[in-house]
């Protein structure tokens, strides 16, 4: 995804990519950003159902970067799955010619689960209130892919340098973002379309 994160008054995580597989399994996709500084950590915190039967989920994993990203610039940040190894990479590439900012977490302990089994749903954004109503963020989001294989690091930095098409053979997903208005996101490879949220919490805004 392409995306540029903006915060101000004091440091706090919230939520940039969230993907829900039922009520109780999730993995989120964070940034924290410093009190101190014009940075911010990743973080992917995954939840799974408690062992103890309850419906409520608990939190699993919660992994940060090992390296930071500026606020008010754009990247093009990928998480990438690895089911055999449980391994999930956190990307990050300021322009296409970086060489990436990369974190590898493994997920041990969870068996033959499947962090990215297909299915399920993905929102983008922070949607539950924030735990400190004093800071004010903004997520800008350009585009977002969802691929049925594992891209490596410089796959992903190519992908930049071209305009991928929509009939690539591993592309699952492909949300441009090119509306302009309404309340609607067309996903242009498979017509699942993202719905912006028109109620209930500041509704968001096309700047392009």
């Amino acid at each position: 995804m392409d995306v540029k994160i903006t915060a101000t008054a004091g440091s706090r995580c919230f939520d940039v990519l969230s993907y829900n597989r039922d009520a109780d399994i999730s993995l989120k996709l964070r940034a924290c950003v410093e009190d101190s500084t014009n940075q911010a950590f990743l973080r992917a915190t995954y939840y799974s159902p408690n062992k103890n039967g309850l419906q409520s989920a608990h939190m699993l994993f919660d992994y940060q970067t090992t390296f930071k990203i500026y606020l008010d610039s754009w990247y093009r940040v990928a998480m990438t799955w690895n089911k055999n190894d449980k391994l999930l990479q956190i990307i990050a590439f300021d322009n296409a010619d970086s060489v990436g900012l990369v974190s590898r977490f493994t997920f041990s302990g969870i068996g033959d689960e499947n962090l990215f089994q297909p299915g399920g749903f993905i929102s983008l954004g922070q949607w539950e209130l924030p735990t400190r109503t004093s800071v004010a963020e903004s997520i800008w989001i350009n585009q977002v892919a969802l691929w049925k294989s594992e891209l490596t690091r410089d796959e992903i930095r190519n992908n930049m340098r071209r305009v991928v098409k929509v009939s690539e053979p591993n592309l699952a997903n492909l949300w441009k973002f090119t509306e302009g208005q309404g309340l609607m996101v067309q996903d242009v490879v498979s017509n699942n379309n993202l719905h912006m949220l028109g109620y209930g919490r500041r509704t968001p805004i096309w700047t392009l």
